[in-house]
C-alpha cells in the first residue's frame, strides 16, 4: 500500500553523531547514534566494557557507562559515568573457606557524591566480631 502524501518518514529525520570519549579514556570514537534532535542526547548514558575500549580481553569483566554532556556538529562528546565490575567475575573469585566482606559507602567531594562499594576476599575464613573491626 501506497504512503500517505506528505507524510515524512521518522527515520529520514534522524541524523548519525559519533560517540567520542573523554580524554582520559584516548577520545576515541566508538560508535554512532541516532537522533534528530542534538538536545535528544544530552544525559543519554552509554554503556562499554573496557575490553572495547583497550582491546584488552582481560578486562571483558569492567563496564564503563559514559553520559553525554554535549553535542557539537556531528560529535557527540561524553563524560564518565559509573565503572562496574561483574558480580559473575567476583563471585568466581571467592573460594569456599575465605569470608567476603562488602562495605558501601557514600564518598562526599567538592562537586558531587559518590556511592563506593569495597569488597574485601578474606585469606581465611573469619569471625563476625573481626568483620566489624574491618
Amino acid at each position: 500500500m501506497a504512503k500517505a502524501f506528505g507524510k515524512k518518514d521518522k527515520w529520514k529525520l534522524k541524523k548519525k553523531y559519533k560517540i567520542i570519549l573523554p580524554e582520559k579514556f584516548g577520545s576515541k570514537e566508538m560508535g554512532l547514534v541516532l537522533s534528530s534532535d542534538p538536545g535528544n542526547l544530552i544525559n543519554r548514558k552509554i554503556k562499554y566494557s573496557i575490553r572495547d575500549i583497550t582491546q584488552d580481553k582481560q578486562k571483558q569483566h569492567v563496564n564503563v557507562t559514559f553520559k553525554i554532556c554535549e553535542v557539537k556538529g556531528d560529535r557527540a562528546l561524553t563524560v564518565f559515568d559509573t565503572l562496574k565490575v561483574d558480580r559473575k567475575y567476583l563471585m568466581s573469585r571467592i573460594v569456599p573457606g575465605h569470608t567476603v566482606i562488602d562495605q558501601p559507602f557514600i564518598l562526599k567531594l567538592k562537586d558531587a557524591d559518590m556511592r563506593v562499594a569495597v569488597n574485601v576476599l578474606t585469606a581465611y575464613k573469619i569471625h563476625t566480631s573481626q568483620k566489624g573491626d574491618m
